[in-house]
């Protein structure tokens, strides 16, 4: 029994450090490195054709993350985020017909080089 706590607590201590902590996306200097959620979206949309921009907001006295397209011209719905990736809103469906007013403190975090920089 009094190896067995030591092993046990080595194997808990081990796994522990190999999952990937979860990071509040509002709290970085540079979400898109730093916060899993951003990067994951990020890695999704380096793989499409078009160009898409990552945008951070203030928003109803929070901070969100809109993700959307950046091609002139796009018929497009971008979706809103909260700062742990849940979402909160499309942007162009109606759900937060207030966000062209009322989002402040703009700040683009991401952007691909493609056609609509």
């Amino acid at each position: 029994m009094k190896t067995l706590f030591p092993i046990l607590a080595a194997l808990m201590l081990q796994s522990a450090c190999n999952k990937e902590k979860l990071v509040n996306a509002c709290a970085l200097e540079n979400p898109a490195e730093s916060a899993a959620w951003v990067r994951q979206t990020v890695a999704e949309l380096q793989k499409s054709p078009y160009c898409h921009a990552i945008t951070r907001y203030r928003y109803r006295s929070q901070t969100v993350f809109v993700v959307g397209t950046c091609e002139p011209n796009a018929n497009s719905v971008d979706q809103v985020y909260d700062c742990e990736g849940n979402r909160v809103c499309g942007w162009g469906d109606g759900q937060c017909p207030d966000f062209g007013q009322e989002a402040t403190s703009e700040k683009l975090i991401w952007g691909s080089n493609r056609s609509g920089w």
